[in-house]
């Protein structure tokens, strides 16, 4: 099957499938009991990364990179 790309600056392009992430994938608000000592040293780990403590909690429990 032969795929006709419409803006000719892409006419020898080849498109390639990719996922899109799950529109229902929605950012909430949550509470947490946690000793002093480990919320010191994760916003320090987040300042290091130039991160939110929101963010740097979200990639290093998610794994990523």
């Amino acid at each position: 099957m032969d795929t006709v790309m419409a803006d000719p600056d892409f006419s020898d392009g080849m498109p390639v499938p990719v996922r899109a992430p799950d529109g229902r994938d929605e950012t909430i608000r949550i509470n947490l009991t946690i000793r002093r000592s480990a919320l010191a040293s994760i916003d320090r780990n987040a300042a290091m990364h130039v991160l939110s403590r929101s963010a740097y909690l979200a990639k290093v429990g998610t794994g990523s990179s």
